[in-house]
């Protein structure tokens, strides 16, 4: 199988998904957005913007480009599949 086939092959997440559903009021605080947005976050309906990476990356210690990679990433392959991109 060539490589371009098994990249496209893999499973793909939202990037708010790294931060589990744990301590969900307190990060959605922390992070600035409310309780729903942080819902959507972990779900994939709220994209990872520069301005919310800047906040993950003090939150998490994960940088700022790591946040964005992750969404480009996960944009890319949503559209691999045909499902669009990340909204908001």
């Amino acid at each position: 199988m060539n490589k371009k086939k098994q990249e496209s092959d893999k499973v793909y997440f939202p990037p708010g998904e790294y931060l589990g559903d744990i301590m969900l009021d307190d990060y959605a605080e922390k992070l600035g957005i409310s309780v729903e947005e942080y819902g959507d976050l972990l779900a994939g309906d709220l994209a990872v913007d520069c301005d919310l990476t800047e906040r993950l990356e003090k939150l998490t210690d994960i940088s700022a480009d790591t946040w964005l990679n992750l969404q480009k990433r996960y944009d890319d392959r949503k559209r691999e599949k045909g499902f669009g991109s990340s909204g908001r």
